[in-house]
């Protein structure tokens, strides 16, 4: 993408009123750090698996890769299997 010389100016300009306020580089940067160290710390017990319905309908190895990459990953309790019988269960609770 190739900025025009107007859009670099106007981007210069707007980068420029940003650095100069304090109160922006705050709430920009350093905020949504303290927020997501205070919410980590308040629940910093064990979290759950997340359960995830895959269905593999591609043959290539990425895609097979990136489901054994999910399955052995404990973070995620991985079913893998047909889009209706994963709806089903889905919808079963």
């Amino acid at each position: 993408m190739i900025l025009t010389a107007q859009q670099r100016h106007l981007t210069t300009v707007f980068l420029k009123i940003f650095l100069r306020d304090r109160r922006s580089i705050f709430f920009s940067l350093f905020f949504p750090v303290i927020f997501m160290t205070v919410f980590s710390l308040s629940s910093s017990r064990e979290q759950e698996a997340i359960s995830i319905g895959i269905v593999n309908d591609s043959s290539n190895a990425t895609a097979a890769n990136f489901v054994q990459l999910l399955t052995e990953s404990p973070l995620f309790d991985v079913t893998t299997g047909e889009a209706e019988l994963l709806r089903a269960e889905l919808l079963a609770g």
